[in-house]
């Protein structure tokens, strides 16, 4: 951390490899902190899923929304984790995350989630079909408290993954939906469908405590209850879900 804090990304980095190694919980979550999957350079996107040279008609700027595509794809992989959420839920139920164990959703979240129970997952898996609920209604999914920003950084993750590796899946997914200039610009998606992405602080190991509403930076950023117990807390500017929603899985 001392190294990360006088900028030296490279003997940080380092230093996390060996501590993540030894089977440090903290650094080991950091490198599964999630975010948008970009192509290697010289590598195109998605080769039958978007075309940036295609010409497209200018229109007058309107506010910006996701296109069709962009929601559908999105939609299928805010599915395919719930789905792997479920069963990764079924096999853990109360038992904590171990360092040296494999995970394939609630193992990616941050080391202070690692202990809770499987009701606290459930909620979190909720959060997964919350999201793809509001997409299925023909609106952008829109996280209404900590666990939902979590759920919907994952899932642009996975869905801009799956835009560059699995075009063909893609393609099969879209079929029938019209091209449009915007189609999978997953950057843009995520800079405009959150409120601000603060929930990334928990992978931080320079930034452990900050989840605190008592703690120092916490007051003066103005972050919030980030605690495993505050993820399920409605921000207070969004309409609220319905508290009499049941479970999907």
């Amino acid at each position: 951390m001392i190294a990360q804090r006088r900028g030296q990304k490279d003997e940080s980095h380092e230093w996390y490899v060996r501590a993540a190694e030894d089977g440090d919980a903290v650094a080991i979550a950091y490198f599964n902190s999630p975010g948008i999957y970009r192509p290697p350079k010289g590598h195109a996107l998605g080769s039958e899923t978007w075309d940036r040279d295609t010409e497209w008609d200018e229109e007058d700027e309107e506010p910006w929304q996701m296109t069709p595509r962009t929601s559908r794809i999105l939609s299928c992989n805010l599915e395919i984790l719930a789905d792997m959420a479920h069963w990764e839920l079924s096999e853990l139920g109360d038992e904590p995350i171990s360092p040296n164990g494999f995970g394939i959703f609630f193992a990616l979240l941050p080391a202070s989630t690692w202990g809770q129970s499987r009701s606290w997952r459930r909620k979190v898996l909720r959060a997964l079909d919350d999201l793809n609920e509001d997409i299925t209604l023909g609106h952008p999914p829109e996280p209404r408290c900590a666990a939902e920003e979590m759920a919907l950084h994952f899932a642009l993750q996975s869905a801009s993954a799956m835009t560059i590796d699995e075009p063909d899946l893609v393609t099969e997914f879209t079929q029938g939906i019209p091209q449009q200039q915007g189609d999978y610009d997953w950057s843009i998606c995520s800079d405009l469908l959150f409120q601000d992405h603060d929930v990334l602080f928990l992978y931080d190991p320079n930034l452990q405590g900050c989840e605190h509403p008592d703690n120092p930076l916490n007051r003066y950023m103005r972050i919030g209850d980030l605690r495993p117990e505050g993820w399920f807390e409605e921000f207070r500017n969004v309409s609220p879900r319905d508290p009499t929603r049941g479970f999907v899985h």
